[in-house]
């Protein structure tokens, strides 16, 4: 490692200009990870949207240092994450991204005009906010590959799940919750644990001393939304791990909890609202798919050819199931012939919803894409029904997806960071970053 940052800090030296342009050159550079720089351009443009953000949210800015070390921090993360995606070969492209902005701007129900006029405000370059959503895209699709894709559910999973649900009573809840997080390595010695909930406690008492929950959280939390005052929003309770619905359960609105010791580390929350979750009537498709993911082998443009001719071959009377036992990556639906059962809205990407809705029953699309692959989906029919149990058990089964997402995930970035080559080369934020 020490070699690598000798080796990339000769190359930036050796480069022929004078003296003042290499002094000018490092002044650039503000963190080495691994083979890559984090320029202080990039550093500036990042540290310029987060605070338009918190700005924006009225959210109290933290002591500059701290700030400047949660941003390197994330950046830091990015990087690393997008050097893993380009080495399997994960690209988005101009549609993709093209895409996802528009559905950004209808999220907020302006227009891409407005969206861009929106950012000029707030200071932010619209070429900059378009590679900001392209890296996120490749980060999102590198998860999904690295991780998502790899965890599986069982239906005893599930069924022990919603009976322990029943048992403790919190089925049917949902909380609104603020989190902060001090995270704790897996080999941590017992003076970096100490040190850990030394830092806790301090933040926990600002809070109890009437400090606001967001600035407590750009202060000290190390979770991924701390500059965004750590706000988590509506979760169902089973989502939660056991220890916070425990500590929950005690609260009313408006309460801090106690310190939550946790094996991945020290966690405050705040409980900002709760409600029953809400049961109605759903419109639910039964439907059906092939699904194919890009890679090197396998380019998008290839992918999408393939999958008009698997299509154009089901027209021509071979049978969709035996097309999608052959050619499927669905590893879930393959083998019971790309079935994929009564699916209520949200379900699907909202590529594949938009489709599906203007479907007639039996038809097949032409191939979607998403933001992990592409696919062809047929109706086989369609209903109209109480979900109410489905809804238990997509719940149960989402909640049990997450619980294990976020632990592969901690372990997968706390892998990634441990094993990086991280220098960073600016004063003023050094002591604040691990190396």
């Amino acid at each position: 490692m020490k070699l690598r940052y000798l080796l990339l800090l000769t190359s930036i030296l050796l480069t022929p200009f004078n003296q003042v342009a290499h002094s000018q050159m490092l002044d650039g550079v503000y963190a080495i990870v691994n083979d890559d720089i984090i320029t202080r351009q990039e550093f500036e443009s990042a540290k310029r949207a987060v605070v338009s953000q918190l700005n924006s949210r009225k959210t109290p800015l933290p002591a500059a240092k701290i700030l400047d070390r949660q941003i390197l921090e994330r950046l830091i993360i990015e990087r690393l994450q997008l050097q893993v995606a380009q080495r399997r070969g994960i690209r988005v492209s101009d549609e993709q991204l093209n895409q996802a902005i528009t559905s950004i701007a209808t999220r907020n129900k302006i227009t891409l005009s407005q969206l861009q006029k929106r950012l000029a405000e707030q200071g932010r370059d619209y070429t900059e906010f378009r590679r900001g959503i392209r890296r996120k895209l490749i980060i999102q699709n590198l998860l999904n590959l690295a991780i998502r894709n790899r965890l599986r559910i069982t239906a005893e999973e599930i069924d022990d799940f919603l009976a322990k649900e029943r048992q403790q009573g919190d089925l049917n809840l949902e909380y609104d919750l603020s989190h902060i997080s001090i995270s704790i390595a897996q080999d941590a010695s017992a003076d970096e644990i100490q040190k850990a909930r030394n830092k806790a406690e301090t933040a926990l008492k600002a809070l109890q001393n009437g400090e606001k929950f967001g600035r407590v959280s750009a202060q000290f939390s190390d979770a991924s939304n701390a500059l965004e005052g750590g706000r988590l929003g509506w979760l169902p309770a089973g989502q939660l791990p056991l220890l916070f619905t425990k500590a929950l359960r005690r609260m009313k609105t408006g309460d801090i909890s106690y310190l939550i010791r946790a094996a991945n580390g020290f966690h405050i929350l705040k409980l900002n609202a709760q409600r029953g979750a809400r049961h109605q009537l759903v419109n639910q498709t039964h439907l059906r798919h092939i699904l194919m993911l890009p890679d090197k082998l396998l380019p998008v443009k290839e992918m999408l050819a393939r999958l008009r001719q698997i299509r154009q071959r089901i027209l021509n009377g071979e049978k969709f199931s035996d097309l999608a036992v052959a050619y499927s990556q669905d590893n879930r639906s393959r083998l019971k012939g790309g079935d994929l059962g009564w699916l209520s809205p949200g379900e699907m990407a909202p590529e594949v919803e938009a489709v599906m809705k203007n479907l007639k029953d039996g038809q097949i699309s032409q191939p979607i894409r998403t933001s992990y692959g592409a696919q062809i989906v047929q109706v086989l029919a369609r209903r109209r029904t109480d979900a109410s149990k489905k809804q238990n058990e997509n719940k149960a089964r989402e909640q049990i997806l997450l619980r294990k997402y976020d632990a592969r995930y901690n372990e997968w970035i706390q892998t990634l960071r441990s094993n990086a080559f991280v220098k960073v080369l600016h004063s003023d934020t050094q002591e604040a970053v691990r190396e």
